[in-house]
């Protein structure tokens, strides 16, 4: 998760998903066997004007028709800071709110349903435990 508002995050995720593309040029390969990279990037501060949703993808499309030709690089952005809801409607919700308030919460909100979220409410709980709280006894 990138935590701080750095000028030069943009430049850093394109370079590093370009080098993990490189990368899978080994002896061997063609160029026709390389894989999309997808970077999935969550954020805890606010990257993009306004009008960009708290989730946004990023794609390379050609100007005049708005059409995709280059496919193997995508960018898909979570700016925790544009989440601010209190009312979950999608599982999404659910985990947006986990990112970004778990830290300050003692317990889950009593409006999460997925199960796979409240299980990372219990993961986060056991690590703030003291050994002594989480050891048993043999």
């Amino acid at each position: 998760m990138q935590k701080r508002n750095e000028s030069d995050y943009l430049k850093r995720v394109q370079y590093y998903s370009a080098h993990s593309y490189v990368q899978q040029l080994t002896q061997g390969i063609k160029h026709k066997d390389l894989l999309p990279v997808i970077v999935i990037s969550l954020i805890k501060t606010k990257m993009f004007d306004d009008e960009v949703p708290c989730i946004s993808l990023h794609k390379m499309l050609e100007t005049k028709t708005n059409k995709q030709y280059l496919f193997d690089f995508s960018y898909v952005f979570i700016e925790l800071k544009k989440f601010d809801k209190d009312k979950f409607d999608t599982t999404i919700d659910e985990w947006l709110h986990l990112f970004k308030c778990a830290e300050n919460e003692t317990s889950p909100p009593a409006n999460i349903k997925s199960e796979k979220v409240l299980d990372a409410y219990n993961v986060i709980e056991m690590h703030h435990l003291t050994p002594p709280k989480n050891m048993m006894p043999i």
